[in-house]
């Protein structure tokens, strides 16, 4: 019996396809849900005292939508369906979600106050650095064991390396290591060239905020423009507004109407649906729908959100994001090469093992790499009597 068939962004879909991936997905999240023990007992240690628990339990399910993002690509590809737009919108909503987390984060804690530049981005890199640096040379060390017959000027070799270790900062089209493709192994990093430019920006934009109202009213009419330019131009892959509804909610925090919270949890399920069907990744009808869904996390305080395992997935959530690719690219270069996976059942338990591995991995490196430099960060809240900018204390937290 040929499969119903419906229309999803101009291409022929069978529900058949639909309902594979939304089984990807929910098996994605029943994995990393199953290994949050064997991760607490890796961690051994629990949440820090003063941990939104809220925000938490959103980095956890965003970073494991990345994981089924990328996992339902491969067994769509697998399968023979070229459209796998279910885990692709549910990661890139996912991605958006983060970016406004940090707007959130650190526009919330940098509203009054006094703040020691240095220190902040002092901090930042101690944050963000050490699980990338490791990340890279792990991904340079994979390219190697795959390419130790290749042939190469060792000058030529540590130029390619040195742009990779770069990738995090911006974020070319081509990125090649002794003829391995990085991006199949740091390519998630791509987010980390945004994360810093908002960093650069915070600081000067706060204290031209502060400096009056009519600097106000500019700062918004200059954003107002470049986002109706950015828009109105390209259309789609106008990634800097998506910082947006996490600045204006952290603006919101103390002056929101009563009813904000219900309205936006009413109506997330709806927002998550649109967000699946409607064309386009980057666009003004995604970012209305992602500020909906943030909005709804933030305000409207979802219970489900405060489930140990969302709570131990949060914690590692920044693990889990930037190591998924160093299981994922060899795993299914095995797949590919092995006449023993070629079945459905042999990929489709490959699929869990990548599943469980990353999060077991992530936990590791949470416990080794991570949080290591989590301790003994500097305060950025500066003395009085000290060279420090007029603007809120802000906490580090997590990613």
């Amino acid at each position: 019996m040929q499969a119903a068939r419906f229309m999803v962004e101009g291409h022929s879909v069978g529900v058949d396809a639909t309902f594979v991936q939304i089984g990807v997905i929910a098996a994605a999240y029943l994995v990393a849900v199953a290994a949050t023990p064997i991760a607490s007992w890796i961690v051994g240690q629990g949440r820090s005292a003063g941990r939104d628990e809220g925000l938490d339990g959103m980095r956890g399910a965003a970073a494991v939508a990345v994981v089924g993002c990328h996992l339902n690509q491969y067994m769509c590809a697998f399968l023979g369906y070229t459209n796998p737009f279910i885990g692709d919108h549910l990661g890139i909503l996912a991605v958006q979600l983060f970016f406004a987390l940090t707007g959130y984060l650190f526009t919330d804690r940098a509203i009054i106050g006094r703040i020691d530049p240095f220190a902040f981005y002092v901090n930042r890199m101690r944050r963000i650095l050490p699980l990338y640096v490791f990340v890279v040379f792990t991904a340079l060390a994979i390219a190697l064991s795959y390419s130790w017959k290749t042939v190469a000027p060792l000058d030529h070799s540590l130029r390619e390396a040195l742009s990779v270790l770069a990738f995090g900062l911006w974020k070319p089209d081509e990125l090649w290591f002794r003829g391995i493709n990085m991006l199949s192994l740091v390519g998630i990093a791509w987010t980390l060239s945004y994360e810093w430019a908002f960093y650069m920006i915070l600081i000067p934009a706060l204290l031209l905020w502060r400096s009056g109202t009519l600097a106000r009213v500019c700062m918004a009419l200059v954003v107002l423009a470049f986002l109706f330019r950015d828009f109105y131009f390209n259309s789609e892959q106008v990634i800097w507004p998506f910082f947006l509804p996490g600045i204006v909610a952290a603006m919101l925090k103390h002056r929101r109407p009563w009813w904000l919270g219900g309205v936006c949890v009413a109506l997330v399920l709806p927002s998550v649906l649109l967000i699946i069907w409607v064309p386009g990744f980057w666009t003004p009808v995604k970012l209305a729908l992602a500020t909906l869904v943030f909005f709804a996390v933030l305000f409207g305080r979802p219970r489900c959100l405060s489930w140990a395992p969302l709570q131990t997935l949060g914690m590692i959530s920044y693990s889990i994001y930037l190591v998924q690719y160093l299981v994922l690219y060899p795993s299914v270069r095995l797949i590919y090469t092995s006449p023993a996976l070629a079945s459905v059942e042999a990929r489709l338990g490959m699929g869990i093992v990548i599943a469980l591995a990353t999060i077991i991995l992530s936990a590791i490196t949470y416990r080794f790499v991570e949080r290591p430099w989590l301790t003994g960060l500097r305060s950025t809240v500066a003395p009085v009597n000290s060279a420090s900018v007029e603007l809120p204390g802000i906490r580090e937290e997590a990613l």
